[in-house]
C-alpha cells in the first residue's frame, strides 16, 4: 500500500520529484512543503485530505495535488500547511497532441 509521511529529518522546504528506477519508469518519489490542505470525506470509502505540495522549484514552483487517505497517512497529526511530506506515486498514461 502507498504511504505518505511527514519528513522531519530533512532540511525544511526542500522540494524534489525523482524517478524510481525499480518501478520500471512509471514510479516517482516526491518531497516538499504543503501549501494548502483541505479535509475530504468518503474518498475510496475513507476520510483524508487534499494537499497541494510543492515538488519542484523553478522560476515558478511546480505543485502536485495529492489525495492522502487516512489509511495512507503515517503521521501522528493530520497534514498541515507548512509541513514537509514525502511519498511515492505511480504515473500511467500517455501524451497526445490535441489539435
Amino acid at each position: 500500500a502507498a504511504r505518505v509521511a511527514p519528513s522531519p529529518n530533512r532540511p525544511p522546504g526542500v522540494a524534489f520529484f525523482l524517478g524510481v528506477s525499480e518501478w520500471g519508469g512509471d514510479g516517482y518519489s516526491f518531497r516538499g512543503p504543503i501549501k494548502a490542505v483541505t479535509p475530504c470525506t468518503d474518498f475510496l470509502d475513507q476520510d483524508g485530505w487534499l494537499a497541494t505540495v510543492t515538488i519542484l522549484r523553478l522560476e515558478e514552483d511546480i505543485d502536485l495535488h495529492v489525495v492522502i487517505t487516512s489509511r495512507a497517512w503515517t503521521g501522528d497529526a493530520p497534514p498541515q500547511v507548512g509541513m514537509d511530506i514525502e511519498g511515492r506515486l505511480l504515473l500511467q498514461g500517455y501524451l497526445k497532441d490535441i489539435p
